[in-house]
């Protein structure tokens, strides 16, 4: 094997264990998928993503999603919308549409020449 053949081979393997720590940190289990993918690497890598999420790791995927909503709507212009508490649906108040008038509207029955 040629030096160059090791240091592809050190390459793909640092890939492998870079991606098993980000995957393992997305899981909550960091130290698990630095281990496995530095030990077993690829199978190491399809074992950590079968791992369930931890309470944390879900509970801060939470966090950051409401994070950045909240930033979006405030950058909008507007608040965060409040939430009723029961989860019931209500209907938006009614408003002042009116119809258009029937003698300006011509489908495609009332073409002229058809």
């Amino acid at each position: 094997m040629t030096p160059w053949h090791g240091l592809i081979f050190l390459i793909f393997w640092g890939a492998i264990v870079v991606a098993g720590y980000h995957l393992g940190k997305y899981k909550g289990h960091i130290a698990v998928g630095v281990i496995l993918t530095a030990v077993l690497g690829l199978l190491g890598l399809l074992i950590i993503a079968l791992i369930p999420q931890t309470d944390a790791a879900k509970m801060a995927a939470a966090q950051r999603n409401m994070a950045i909503q909240q930033e979006a709507a405030r950058r909008a212009g507007y608040p965060y919308p409040p939430q009723a508490p029961t989860g019931q649906w209500t209907p938006p108040p009614t408003g002042q549409w009116t119809p258009p008038p029937s003698d300006q509207w011509q489908g495609p029955h009332d073409q002229p020449g058809s």
